[in-house]
């Protein structure tokens, strides 16, 4: 995890791995979406979707596992689909202010060079939490 929470409307891949194959996972992609509430869909060609979504720009889609659901009906979502006027930064920034506590570990530390020009003292950094990767924080 790298922020607080998913915030994935749906996954789309060519080809789902049911091989856990980092050594930090600890479960399947698909097993994780479930968990998270988000919809995927695999077999797709995405070189054909990105080479449209390059020419069109941002579309409608929906992702749907529910047969008995009109064609219709999914059409006409996808198309009511927009995202004019979405404030999509609240949807991934913090409610309040918070410290960054988690210390940098030992690979990514400053030289003891970089330190020195620094006086010794500890760096104090700002960030702006408009959906920032924890790794971003952790550095």
């Amino acid at each position: 995890m790298e922020s607080a929470s998913v915030h994935l409307g749906g996954v789309v891949v060519r080809d789902l791995s049911t091989v856990v194959s980092n050594y930090r996972s600890t479960q399947t992609l698909d097993d994780y979406l479930k968990a998270q509430g988000v919809p995927g869909i695999a077999g797709v060609d995405t070189r054909a979707l990105t080479l449209r979504l390059r020419d069109a720009g941002c579309l409608g889609a929906v992702i749907c596992s529910d047969a008995s659901v009109p064609d219709a009906e999914l059409v006409a979502k996808a198309k009511a689909f927009s995202i004019d006027g979405v404030d999509l930064i609240a949807q991934v920034t913090c409610a309040a202010p918070y410290a960054w506590k988690d210390p940098t570990g030992a690979e990514w530390e400053f030289s003891a060079a970089a330190k020195a020009a620094h006086g010794g003292k500890p760096f104090h950094v700002v960030a702006l939490d408009f959906g920032v990767k924890h790794n971003i924080l952790r550095r």
